[in-house]
């Protein structure tokens, strides 16, 4: 039987797809009604797993390492300006990459394995206040590590770990006691040390458009799609993908990462 024809390109594009369904409904989230703040919410679980993905494979093949991570830097640095201006403090999802694909360099280049981990738990100390936290350059580790292994194993057991840090917190979200407190709708995100949409790095932030103004159900429940109904849908495709490039996508993510921030924050200035 002929494995689906998942390419890097369709992956590129379905996660650049969950990636602006996740930021619409963080951005708008008191517009939008509950039940479509969840759904957007859950269809966000595609992008990191991809985005975390396709960073190994990107690294294994490329033959310039250097250029990879300058890229990576230079659109990290000019994403700045309208992250903040969404969510304040802390880095954004280009950063936590860029800290990823050093994780990977120094796994292939540093010999001392207690040199290797003491720079990774440094990397993770690091990226606390990145978007997606502590669990972005794990993500990025274990996919490359465990590739060897198989892309399927690679697959389920990084996805494993990625859903249980955010599905286990979103879980404790729906309990009563916690639904209680409308008043101040609880984190989800921010427990398992995530960014689902924001800094997750616990400092203040001097403006903050999250899913969590929507209420503490509505809160849970979207981060309980992300990690259940999205993290599936992505665990379904990477473990279809065949390893092939498909039409060059090289530059169009890096500029619709913050073209469409920049975008969605002149539109939250006017709704």
């Amino acid at each position: 039987m002929n494995r689906p024809a998942i390419t890097s390109f369709t992956l590129k594009v379905v996660a650049i797809a969950g990636m602006t369904c996740n930021h619409v409904a963080n951005i708008f989230a008191l517009q939008l009604p509950g039940w479509a703040t969840v759904a957007l919410c859950s269809l966000g679980g595609l992008t990191f797993p991809i985005m975390a993905f396709l960073l190994g494979e990107g690294y294994r093949y490329t033959s310039n390492i250097r250029s990879y991570a300058s890229r990576l830097a230079v659109f990290a640095a000019l994403s700045q300006i309208p992250y903040s201006l969404l969510w304040g403090a802390g880095a954004s999802v280009l950063v936590t990459l860029l800290l990823g694909l050093g994780v990977l360099w120094a796994h292939d280049h540093v010999r001392r394995r207690s040199l290797f981990f003491g720079l990774f738990a440094m990397v993770l100390v690091a990226s606390v206040w990145c978007d997606w936290g502590i669990i972005g350059p794990l993500m990025i580790y274990l996919f490359y590590r465990l590739r060897s292994e198989g892309a399927r194993r690679a697959v389920g057991l990084t996805m494993l770990v990625a859903a249980l840090a955010l599905g286990l917190p979103a879980l404790e979200g729906l309990s009563g006691e916690a639904l209680l407190q409308t008043e101040a709708p609880i984190d989800v995100v921010a427990q398992g040390l995530l960014a689902v949409g924001g800094d997750g790095s616990g400092l203040p932030a001097f403006v903050s458009y999250t899913v969590n103004d929507a209420g503490a159900l509505v809160s849970s429940l979207g981060a309980l799609g992300y990690a259940t109904v999205g993290f599936g849908l992505a665990t379904l495709l990477l473990i279809n993908f065949n390893g092939r490039r498909g039409r060059p996508l090289k530059w169009l993510f890096y500029w619709y990462y913050p073209a469409h921030l920049f975008l969605l924050w002149g539109l939250a200035q006017i709704i």
